[in-house]
């Protein structure tokens, strides 16, 4: 009898502590999951920050190069006239050609097709992948930085340093 009691006894102890044992490990399983979640948002949030400066920048860019003097007051030294600007981004402004304009477009037109052109050599020597994107990264005498990363986290795979002149491309991991 007292055998019968310490054997029920026993097992009972045994499934509580299963029990608990299988508690803790949910709990364990569900932050461990939440976590995982986190940090996929937090690289969205990554990528998405890092479009939302790009388009600031452009943004930026653009504006400063529209904006307008405002306000102006001339002030010389010799007739006691002042230069007043209060437009928020302060730009010296010096009167440009029209041809001088069109050929700031067209060298803005080549320096962007020159950098799809090296996207698309990389592209074209990468691969079908739906997995990553490319990114354009910079210019350094006329060789054109092109960064493949994965659209998931941003994680730069492989570089490419591409000679759109002739074609020509190094890769640079």
């Amino acid at each position: 009898m007292i055998k019968k009691k310490k054997e029920i006894i026993i097992g009972t102890m045994i499934a509580v502590i299963l029990v608990i044992a299988i508690v803790l490990l949910t709990i364990k399983l569900i932050n461990i999951r939440k976590n995982k979640q986190n940090d996929e948002n937090i690289d969205e949030n990554i990528v998405i920050e890092n479009e939302i400066i790009d388009n600031e920048v452009d943004n930026e860019l653009n504006n400063e190069s529209e904006s307008e003097i405002e306000n102006e007051t001339i002030n010389d030294e010799n007739d006691n006239t002042t230069y007043e600007n209060t437009a928020q981004n302060k730009i010296e402004s010096t009167p440009i050609a029209d041809s001088e304009q069109e050929v700031d477009e067209q060298t803005i037109q080549k320096q962007q097709s020159a950098q799809e052109k090296a996207i698309s050599i990389a592209k074209k020597d990468w691969g079908e992948d739906n997995t990553v994107y490319f990114s354009y990264e910079g210019n350094n005498n006329g060789k054109y930085r092109v960064c493949v990363r994965k659209a998931d986290t941003t994680y730069a795979i492989r570089y490419y340093i591409i000679n759109v002149n002739n074609g020509t491309f190094e890769i640079e991991e």
